[in-house]
Parts: C-alpha cells; sequence; structure tokens
C-alpha cells in the first residue's frame, strides 16, 4: 500500500488572508483537482457548492450532538474518493478552527488514516485587533478596549497552536507569518500554494477578498450596531456603504487611527512572553526582533478630518433603513 493521504487543514488564523484563500480555493477546485488535490464542497462533500468555504460548516455543527460523527464520515467519504481518482491531497479551510471550541477534537482519529498537515497564518496582534475589530467586533462591543479585555487571549497564537500541535507533533505544524515581507511575493495565496505543493501554473491567484472601509465608518458603526447589524457577521451596511459610496468608502491610507503608537506597543508587550514561545517553536532561525516588528510611526494615520456629527450619522443610518427595504 501506498501512502496515505494528505488532509490539509487551513485553521486560520481569521484576518490573515483567509477569504482570499477560500476564494482562490472556490476558483480553482477543478484545476487543483487536475494536480491531485481535492478541495471539498462547504459541508465537507464531494460537490461544487462553496469550495474550500467550510467555517460555518464547523461553526454551526460544533458542539451539537453526532457531529464528530459526521466529520468523520464525511472525511472518510472523501478519503474513499482520493483513492478511487488517484488523487493525493484533501483540503479544508476554516478560519475558525484556530480558535478553542473543540475543533481539533474532530480530527483526533484522522492522524490513522491521513498524512494530517495542519496551515496556519499568524499576524502582530496590535493589527490583528484593529482589523477585527473593524470587521466583527465593534458590532458588539462599546469601545476597543472592552474588546480587548475580552478576546486578548484569543491572540496568544502560541497556546492556540499548541492546541494542535500536542496531539498531531511539530511535524504537522506549518505556521507562516501574515506579512508581506514573509509571504511569498507577499502573496498569501501565492504562499499557500506554495505550502500545499500546488503549482500555480494555470491557477488564477486572486488578490485581497476584503478591503478595509474607511475608519472614518467606525464610529458610526459602532455607535448604531443595534439598528445596523444583525449579527457580527451582518455586513449589508458596509455594502451599502460601497454601493453609495464606491472606492471612497474604502481606506485610501496606510496605517490606522484607531490607536496611537504606545497603545500599539502596550499591545506588543502584552505578548512578548507568548510571541517568544512562538518564535522559539515555529521560528527558531529568526532574531527575536523579528517576528513581528516593533510598531512605528508609519502604523499609524493621523487625520485632520472632523469627526461625524449626529445628524450626518443619523442620515446614513436612515438611508441604509430605505436601502434594505429596496433590497427586499
Amino acid at each position: 500500500m501506498g501512502d496515505p493521504p494528505r488532509l490539509y487543514l487551513h485553521i486560520g488564523a481569521g484576518k490573515c488572508g483567509s477569504s482570499a484563500i477560500q476564494q482562490f480555493l472556490d476558483t480553482n477546485a477543478e484545476h487543483l483537482r487536475k494536480q491531485g488535490f481535492l478541495v471539498p464542497g462547504r459541508s465537507l462533500q464531494d460537490d461544487a457548492s462553496g469550495c474550500g468555504q467550510h467555517l460555518q460548516f464547523f461553526e454551526d455543527g460544533i458542539g451539537t450532538e453526532g457531529f464528530a460523527e459526521l466529520v468523520s464520515t464525511r472525511l472518510d467519504a472523501l478519503g474513499e474518493t482520493v483513492t478511487r481518482e488517484g488523487l493525493h491531497s484533501i483540503v479544508i479551510s476554516g478560519e475558525n478552527l484556530i480558535n478553542p471550541k473543540g475543533f481539533v477534537e474532530l480530527f483526533q482519529g484522522s492522524a490513522d488514516r491521513f498524512q494530517l498537515k495542519v496551515i496556519a497564518y499568524v499576524r502582530r496582534q496590535d493589527d490583528f485587533m484593529i482589523s477585527a475589530w473593524q470587521q466583527w467586533q465593534l458590532k458588539q462591543f462599546d469601545t476597543f478596549w472592552d474588546y480587548y479585555a475580552r478576546h486578548r487571549g484569543r491572540i496568544n497564537w502560541h497556546r492556540q497552536l499548541e492546541r494542535w500541535r500536542q496531539p498531531f507533533g511539530s511535524e504537522a505544524m506549518i505556521v507562516r507569518r501574515y506579512s508581506s515581507d514573509a509571504l511569498l511575493d507577499g502573496d498569501v495565496v501565492a504562499d499557500f500554494c506554495r505550502a500545499i505543493g500546488a503549482d500555480t501554473v494555470d491557477l488564477t491567484l486572486t488578490g485581497r477578498a476584503n478591503r478595509s472601509l474607511h475608519e472614518r465608518f467606525n464610529t458610526l458603526a459602532n455607535k448604531h450596531r443595534d439598528v445596523l447589524f444583525e449579527s457580527i457577521h451582518d455586513h449589508r451596511f458596509y455594502t451599502f456603504l460601497e454601493t453609495l459610496l464606491g472606492e471612497k468608502a474604502y481606506k485610501d491610507y496606510s496605517g490606522s487611527t484607531l490607536l496611537t503608537l504606545a497603545q500599539r506597543r502596550l499591545i506588543l508587550e502584552d505578548h512578548a512572553e507568548a510571541n517568544e514561545r512562538l518564535r522559539s517553536t515555529y521560528f527558531p532561525d529568526l532574531d527575536p526582533d523579528a517576528l513581528f516588528p516593533r510598531p512605528t510611526a508609519r502604523d499609524v494615520h493621523v487625520t485632520n478630518e472632523r469627526p461625524m456629527d449626529e445628524a450626518t450619522e443619523l442620515l446614513y443610518v436612515a438611508m441604509f433603513r430605505m436601502w434594505l427595504d429596496q433590497q427586499g
């Protein structure tokens, strides 16, 4: 008998190019299959519906009765397809898998059936928190620091990855830094292809899937979140802004207005010990200061733009509600 099939689990983290990777997998599922990679549909079945976009399947199922057995059954079926068609790998992607919700246990029987490879991208904590605040967390927390206090443990990358390394071993771990200087050609999709061994010839390497909205809208979105959003995954207000404003809805500057330089450095200092463990475990050849370079003034955008007044905020809210009605 030959080697068992490889099972690549892209576990995140969120805000580290996951949407771009999933868009790439969906767009190129057929071509990847010709190279020997099976990219399942959204429910871990061999279909063409949402290939490579498995977050919701795991999020909806985790903790429900019989879900572990369902995942095991579907992995077995995918393995049979790989063997029958002479393929060599299965690729699964869900950026929520890095979170401590019991996802690791779903795959603990997989090591007997597959060559398991866990792929994770990690990002400097201040950058991650700013990006996550704008996309998700301003929809549920009063302030950024309320969010940070509640979720700071989620960006202890070493601890998050240990949940995977302990049962599966260091040889199963492929950990990459999400920064332009560390990615292949500065592109997360090209970097991911190298991680799984895919030939990029004839593949469509999609660019960034999630653009950052202009931060002038953060206060508005946070202040009126109960009216504008039904959940942290409700992005319709952001779609409305894009429809209304086009390119002006998006950031046209580098850095962020959300945190001062001192605040950014405070977050890095808060994770200094964990980051050193991360470096020594996964990047031992890196200089300690090179894992996540110290924030500089270039990371902070200083604006002279006046804050949006309440009348303008309410106008945006009213226009959004009218737009929603038009969408049906």
